[in-house]
């Protein structure tokens, strides 16, 4: 189930911005652990972002 929300969050980033803002919650998620989850995302994300345009010379 856990994975489950994972994979819903890697495909609505918009959730993240209402965990952050505090306009959503996750379900068997305590409160407190919002902030850590979000922050890892966005990491997540933004190292995603400027990867996609690197090759590997060989």
């Amino acid at each position: 189930m856990k994975q489950d929300m994972i994979d819903y969050l890697m495909k609505n980033p918009k959730v993240l911005t209402k965990l952050e803002n505090g306009e959503a919650s996750l379900i068997g998620i305590p409160d407190k652990l919002i902030p850590s989850i979000v922050d890892i995302f966005n990491k997540k994300m933004t190292l995603s972002k400027k990867c996609k345009g690197i090759f590997w010379e060989q």
